[in-house]
């Protein structure tokens, strides 16, 4: 903790050399980063010493300045963050690869050989029996009385279907057989 808006700097205790500096919250605390570019060129541990508003800090009790150790590594855990990057991007390149292959066609384009060849085979018309077969041609005088007898014939029902009733045709109506007899029941 320390006086807020006081300036904090961080240095090397075997050197001058300073690493950082920040400044006091309104709270009274204060929080300090140190980056790899700011600690290069240092392998294993080195002491670091703090300033706040140019007084050092020192342990209750103790007159020496205090000392605290911080440990560099050589980064040797950075191997896996570049296999997971690598791993990313190939999965990435693998949806797009697949994404193109259902999703993506191509034309082929036939070479002029084949357009301007003269030994091109004749299309067949699919189609051709259809276009082959002919209608019988109907004449004109016996399609008349084609036509009249069905219509002759649905005015007139049959008798046989609706036994006692007769047809009817100047009423257009069923009458009651008078000649019908019922047939004996079993």
């Amino acid at each position: 903790e320390g006086l807020p808006g006081s300036l904090v700097i961080a240095r090397f205790a075997d050197g001058n050399a300073k690493l950082n500096s920040t400044r006091v919250l309104s709270d009274g605390s204060w929080e300090m980063q140190l980056t790899a570019g700011q600690l290069s060129g240092i392998e294993g541990s080195s002491d670091v010493i703090f300033e706040m508003d140019g007084q050092i800090f020192k342990f209750a009790g103790q007159t020496d300045n205090a000392e605290f150790a911080i440990v560099v590594s050589s980064g040797d855990d950075g191997g896996s963050g570049l296999i997971t990057i690598v791993l990313i991007v190939l999965a990435v390149l693998v949806l797009l690869g697949a994404g193109a292959f259902f999703f993506i066609e191509f034309e082929e384009i036939p070479d002029e050989d084949e357009l301007t060849g003269d030994d091109s085979e004749v299309e067949e018309d699919p189609y051709a029996w259809a276009k082959a077969k002919q209608t019988p041609a109907i004449p004109e005088q016996a399609a008349a009385p084609a036509q009249a007898a069905p219509a002759a014939e649905a005015a007139a029902p049959a008798a046989s279907q609706h036994p006692g009733w007769l047809w009817d045709q100047a009423t257009n109506q069923w009458v009651p057989d008078p000649n019908y007899q019922q047939p004996p029941q079993p």
